[in-house]
């Protein structure tokens, strides 16, 4: 196998790891982690934002991933937007009922961006960044996990 197919197998195996959530039991509301957490992720997701786009990804135009990785900037850009609109609405004092659909929706969009990137070769750079930005992530959802999930 040569050394590129070796990166792109491992780069996609390492987005499939990371994609996969820690099993969500639902956990007793409580809005200043929930407030502290929310602000790491929107850091976090920063982060990950800075390191997508300064990866060699940029550098594929004419390649099979260019646009894969254009689709894979745009949900990165979205889900910096949306983990904000989160830590924002949080560090006003609103609750799970309050902020429960602008989880959702970063939700939406992060599984849409891991299945994307599922597909693509990525730089340890932006798998580390993800791989943070992930744990931020699995703090949150027992937050937001119904009695029922």
């Amino acid at each position: 196998m040569s050394s590129i197919a070796q990166r792109v197998l491992f780069g996609s195996l390492c987005l499939f790891l990371l994609g996969v959530p820690a099993a969500a039991h639902a956990t007793e509301w409580d809005q200043a982690k929930v407030t502290e957490v929310a602000e790491e992720l929107a850091n976090s997701a920063n982060a990950v934002y800075g390191a997508i786009y300064r990866s060699s990804g940029s550098s594929q135009v004419g390649s099979g991933q260019a646009k894969s990785y254009m689709r894979l900037k745009d949900r990165i850009r979205v889900a910096r937007t949306e983990s904000r609109h989160l830590a924002k609405a949080l560090r006003d004092g609103k609750g799970k009922d309050e902020t429960f659909h602008a989880w959702e929706r970063l939700m939406t969009v992060v599984r849409d961006a891991r299945e994307i990137g599922r597909r693509m070769f990525l730089e340890k750079p932006s798998l580390d960044e993800i791989e943070k930005a992930n744990g931020f992530i699995d703090q949150l959802s027992p937050y937001y996990a119904t009695k029922s999930d």
